[in-house]
């Protein structure tokens, strides 16, 4: 918003004490000047909606504007001023000298690890700011978020919650950035601005939003119900972003605890970012800015009379400062995906010759937008006990079909006669077991029908699971991070404890190794570890 450009026929020269010198940009909600007065130049948004005669909608939404004027912080773009001309509201700002996040993102694509870690500690630290005043941005996107050589600036501060004050509906446009509580009128807070800051750092690491920006209902439709596409997410900032796309708003991080956790993994931030960060955690808390007037009566929407929130509740610091409360092993490796998915054809091509059924179509496709399916093994001679083997061969190449077909009887036979022979045993003591290994035990009965319970990881952090064992050997695993869904296929174990691969079916989670024990209590120990690594989790299983 650097850029000045001449004022159009039907621009106002003047709104309040400001002359209006040009115009910075126009957006869905209005028109942006360049605007002077006695200080500093100023930006100037004339909003495209009128308002009402209403003194109290109007009252409302200066109110409402000019809540941010006193927070303090160089990520956000403070209102100076309000007023309505005639009946069309407008807002005076500090003026911000760069181009848009969503500029940025048509113009250059994605953006790189670097960027990408520096614009999610940028925009968690306006937040913070923000939240600490008990004042939540709710209409941060890409075209709101303007881009300096300091870093990110959150621009539009207050402006969706004056307009809805103000009885102005709620902008009809492409929610791709609107949390689930936005579209299905529940209560809005804090959480809802970590939504959204997950939704845009998601954005600025694949170049397109992670529920789409197609028609609005669809990607309503995909928010409220679905899970996210995360295309090439940095590992650093992934958890987090997961965790800010929870539906549940109590389940997301706060704009702290996001600080906190980037700046412990020490990611390379220009100084200044950096200190006002830790100046900013290090600063001293209202006792609960988010409930400072208890609300008139009981409601399911979290504000309260004065505008801000009752407290939501944050997921607590660990004990150790050093220990990353987001480190948890249920995280996955970002995956490399270079486009939004294609839509699935309605068939698969079947080969002529196989020796299966084909795959149903629409899971194989979906199977490999993440990862190569195994292929079968082939088809080999050694499967085939030798007697078989031999018969075949005689009976493919001998010197005539009558003496193939007699030796293949006769082959087959002997290996009736000595299959039988080796079942009876020729007494009746048990065979030892080849190489000196004892009897296999028999499977222990824990290991079926469905198990639930809580799980903790090596960080103290707490999730749901619940496993149901659909056959021997087999089970499915939910776990209640990230959408998580994944197969368990046993690899070894006999009697009361297996071990088993974990791997992904679909959701966001991570392949690795599980050991199941029956406790012999009607309870069932689950352990999952990343091998090679630190990561795990466990949970006591109980049947529901």
């Amino acid at each position: 918003m650097s850029d000045v450009l001449p004022l159009q026929p039907g621009d106002p020269g003047r709104l309040g004490d400001h002359v209006l010198e040009g115009r910075l940009g126009e957006g869905r909600r209005g028109v942006v000047f360049r605007g002077v007065a006695d200080g500093p130049p100023v930006a100037v948004k004339l909003l495209h909606t009128r308002l009402g005669g209403d003194p109290g909608a109007r009252a409302e939404f200066l109110r409402e504007t000019l809540a941010a004027r006193g927070v303090t912080g160089s990520r956000i773009a403070r209102p100076l001023a309000a007023d309505v001309a005639g009946d069309w509201p407008y807002v005076v700002s500090e003026l911000v000298a760069g181009p848009s996040l969503q500029q940025m993102i048509v113009s250059a694509g994605r953006g790189d690890r670097a960027t990408v870690e520096r614009l999610a500690v940028g925009i968690a630290l306006g937040l913070a700011a923000l939240h600490k005043a008990g004042i939540a941005h709710l209409d941060l996107k890409p075209s709101n978020i303007l881009i300096t050589a300091e870093g990110p600036v959150l621009t539009d501060i207050g402006i969706a919650r004056a307009l809805a004050a103000g009885g102005v509906p709620a902008d009809p446009g492409v929610p791709s950035f609107q949390a689930p509580e936005q579209l299905t009128g529940a209560g809005v807070g804090p959480g809802t601005d970590l939504w959204s800051w997950a939704a845009v750092i998601a954005t600025a690491a694949s170049g397109k939003p992670p529920f789409g920006d197609d028609r609005a209902d669809t990607v309503a439709t995909r928010i409220t119900s679905s899970e996210p596409e995360l295309h090439k997410l940095p590992d650093s900032v992934r958890d987090l972003v997961i965790m800010g796309l929870s539906k549940d708003p109590f389940r997301r991080p706060t704009a702290d605890t996001v600080l906190q956790t980037l700046l412990r993994r020490g990611l390379e931030l220009p100084p200044a970012q950096l200190a006002e960060a830790e100046a900013l955690l290090a600063a001293p808390v209202p006792a609960d800015p988010w409930s400072s007037v208890p609300p008139p009566q009981p409601s399911t929407d979290v504000r309260t009379e004065t505008g801000s929130f009752a407290a939501i509740p944050a997921i607590p610091p660990p004990t150790d400062p050093s220990v990353d409360p987001f480190a948890g092993p249920y995280l996955p490796p970002a995956p490399e995906r270079a486009e939004w998915p294609e839509p699935v054809p309605a068939a698969l091509p079947v080969p002529v010759a196989t020796a299966a059924p084909a795959a149903p179509a629409a899971p194989q496709a979906a199977t490999a937008l993440w990862e190569r399916p195994p292929a079968p093994p082939p088809a080999s001679s050694s499967s085939v006990p030798a007697p078989a083997r031999a018969a075949v061969a005689l009976f493919e190449n001998g010197p005539s079909k009558k003496v193939g077909a007699l030796a293949l009887v006769s082959v087959v036979g002997i290996v009736v006669l000595t299959l039988a022979l080796a079942g009876r045993g020729g007494s009746d003591d048990k065979p030892e077991a080849q190489h000196g290994s004892a009897e296999p035990a028999a499977p222990s009965e824990a290991f079926e029908g469905t198990w639930e319970g809580m799980a903790t990881n090596q960080s103290g952090a707490r999730f749901s699971i619940r496993v149901t064992f659909n056959g021997e050997g087999r089970a499915t695993t939910k776990i209640g991070v990230g959408g998580c869904v994944g197969k368990l296929t046993k690899t070894g174990g006999e009697g009361k404890a297996m071990t088993m691969a974990f791997k992904r079916t679909e959701g966001q989670c991570t392949p690795g190794t599980v050991t199941m024990t029956d406790k012999g209590d009607g309870s069932l120990q689950y352990l999952w570890v990343k091998p090679g690594t630190d990561r795990r989790y466990e949970a006591l299983l109980k049947r529901p």
